[in-house]
């Protein structure tokens, strides 16, 4: 597995060629590993997911560009291609990936999307960025996926990760609702947080993707030993997700774009929550995460 690091005093920081996607975040005032690494086979097997030009599922599987049909699987198709490195410095680097006549056949369109991490302290910021470089238009979306370690007791039936919570600025949302299958937006209801939403399994049984819309500032990952502070800016849908049952983690998302809906325009120009960049247009959005010191 080819990877390309980045460090600072604090942090110690591990992306992989294949995906830009993170494989390690570690604390070297301790020597704690805060990503989920996938450790967990009953659970995901994953610790990140590069998300471009389409959020989450299709409904069933497909989508059309003028008329004509393409086929592109969960969260597009960045994920599985190999990205290019360049090292800005020991404490930034930028893994970018560029169209081919692979991705032409699921996604016809040229383009150049890239992934930059840099460290600042103990903040590690990401930017997602996408340039058009047709000449037609580009609709996409893009997102991410990143899963932190929670803290956890193992029981042979469930992990129990119900003493971590998580923290929001805001107090009234619109919550998108799926269908019965957890895959396919119906609508959205109003969704009030008046207090910490607990991140054990319950929640995420009665919640498969938790969705807000329209979140903004601080969020905080609470743990009983760290708190992750993450500075999200403004993001048309968060998502909060981690298996029903095993994994000691959860996945904080932010999304510009959503899954289709139960009955999609089959037109990806015309999906809810698709964005239009002109040719040469560029659009970037980036987040932070803080780590603090952990506390026991």
């Amino acid at each position: 597995m080819e990877t390309v690091t980045i460090e600072n005093e604090i942090l110690r920081v591990e992306a992989r060629l294949n995906g830009a996607t993170l494989c390690s975040v570690v604390d070297k005032r301790n020597d704690e590993q805060l990503l989920y690494t996938g450790c967990d086979p009953r659970a995901w097997e994953e610790s990140d997911v590069s998300i471009f030009p389409f959020v989450g599922r299709l409904k069933e599987g497909k989508y059309t560009v003028d008329g004509r049909e393409y086929r592109m699987g969960i969260h597009g198709i960045v994920n599985a291609m190999r990205f290019s490195a360049r090292q800005i410095s020991a404490e930034e680097v930028e893994l970018s990936v560029t169209d081919d006549g692979e991705t032409r056949r699921q996604y016809p369109f040229r383009f150049r999307y890239a992934v930059r991490y840099r460290l600042d302290g103990d903040r590690l910021m990401t930017t997602l960025a996408v340039e058009n470089t047709d000449t037609q238009p580009l609709p996409c979306m893009l997102g991410g996926h990143q899963a932190y370690r929670l803290d956890a007791i193992e029981r042979a039936d469930e992990t129990d990760t119900s003493m971590n919570s998580i923290v929001f600025a805001q107090k009234t949302y619109a919550r998108v609702t799926l269908d019965e299958a957890g895959c396919f937006v119906a609508g959205s209801e109003p969704f009030v947080v008046d207090a910490p939403i607990p991140l054990g399994k319950e929640t995420f049984r009665r919640y498969p993707t938790l969705m807000l819309k329209n979140v903004s500032g601080r969020v905080e990952v609470r743990r009983p030993t760290r708190t992750l502070v993450y500075d999200l800016g403004e993001v048309p849908v968060l998502a909060l997700w981690s298996h029903d049952k095993f994994g000691a983690y959860v996945c904080v998302e932010p999304w510009f774009g959503q899954p289709d809906t139960v009955e999609p325009n089959p037109e990806l120009s015309q999906k809810e929550g698709i964005r239009i960049l002109k040719p040469q247009e560029n659009f970037s959005y980036s987040y932070s995460i803080a780590f603090g010191e952990r506390t026991e």
